[in-house]
């Protein structure tokens, strides 16, 4: 599952839980399109298995969350993260990814190396 790589990779880098996204004032989009919560639907034009839950939490703080379901395991990973020119880029635990990205609507698109995947703002 080489998608799972850059997911994780993007779990690990994003920030504050998910309990805390909620009801803050940090959660006002700040003008940029990112910042929300995001549920991923597809990898490479497949739906994503039904064993399978993604929900990564943009704040206009620059903290995010990942949290991901695979099989029953579920875990959430935080971090920090930065949007540019069209590229995110993730830092977490001493590591920096970056990926291609667009918005359109409520579909944010997410392209590396590993495939591209398609998530819906919740």
């Amino acid at each position: 599952m080489k998608w799972m790589k850059w997911f994780l990779v993007l779990a690990v880098g994003m920030g504050v839980a998910l309990s805390t996204v909620g009801c803050s004032d940090d959660d006002d989009d700040d003008g940029n399109p990112l910042v929300g919560t995001w549920r991923a639907t597809t990898f490479n034009g497949q739906a994503i298995d039904p064993g399978v839950s993604v929900v990564v939490s943009f704040r206009s703080d620059g903290t995010a969350s990942t949290t991901y379901s695979i099989g029953g395991e579920t875990d959430t990973s935080v971090g920090t993260w930065s949007a540019d020119g069209g590229t995110l880029t993730v830092t977490s635990e001493g590591d920096t990814d970056s990926a291609a990205y667009s918005i359109s609507g409520n579909t944010l698109t997410i392209s590396s190396s590993d495939g591209t995947f398609t998530l819906k703002k919740q």
